[in-house]
């Protein structure tokens, strides 16, 4: 019911912002988003991707999410907060 309603995932929407593009419509549409802790995805398939690649991706993915969800004024303060995530992330990630 729910994919009916909401339709199919944006191809517009990179692969690491697709299901949160999903949700938001969902939740726009009525439905109830739920988080599971304990869930677990596993890939059959799949490969890693360099680095670089996987950062710049992910930037153009949320960008393009912000950009269809917020409204214009929204915009750079929620760029901005992506941009500190991924600085403290990338530290993290140096760190251990």
């Amino acid at each position: 019911e729910c994919w009916q309603k909401v339709g199919s995932f944006d191809d517009d929407i990179p692969w690491y912002d697709s299901d949160v593009d999903f949700s938001i419509r969902a939740k726009e549409k009525g439905f109830l988003i739920w988080y599971d802790a304990k869930a677990v995805v596993e890939h059959k398939t799949g490969r890693s991707s360099t680095s670089v690649w996987k950062v710049k991706e992910k930037l153009r993915g949320r960008f393009l999410l912000l950009k269809k969800h917020l409204k214009l004024w929204q915009l750079p303060l929620a760029v901005l907060g992506f941009l500190v995530q991924s600085l403290f992330r990338f530290i993290g990630s140096k760190l251990r």
